[in-house]
């Protein structure tokens, strides 16, 4: 295996990681959103903003994987 593929695993690892790492703290704020209704507006709109920047990061990672991924194998295999 040369460079590429290790920083390509490690991009992916560190990403999972990272995903893992914070995903009880996402589902902790949206069981507090879940929780206080329509009280606390700023608090309220700073953890759905949250939330959300959490989902499209984790996206926007996954494709990135798959991507690499697919040309990882393209260039192994290629």
């Amino acid at each position: 295996m040369n460079l590429l593929h290790w920083m390509i695993l490690f991009i992916i690892v560190s990403g999972f990681i990272t995903v893992a790492s914070m995903k009880k703290r996402m589902e902790n704020k949206l069981a507090r959103l879940v929780a206080q209704g329509e009280n606390g507006a700023y608090k309220r709109n700073r953890d759905m903003q949250a939330i959300i920047y959490w989902i499209l990061g984790t996206v926007a990672w996954g494709v990135v994987s798959i991507f690499l991924i697919i040309w990882s194998f393209n260039d192994f295999f290629g």
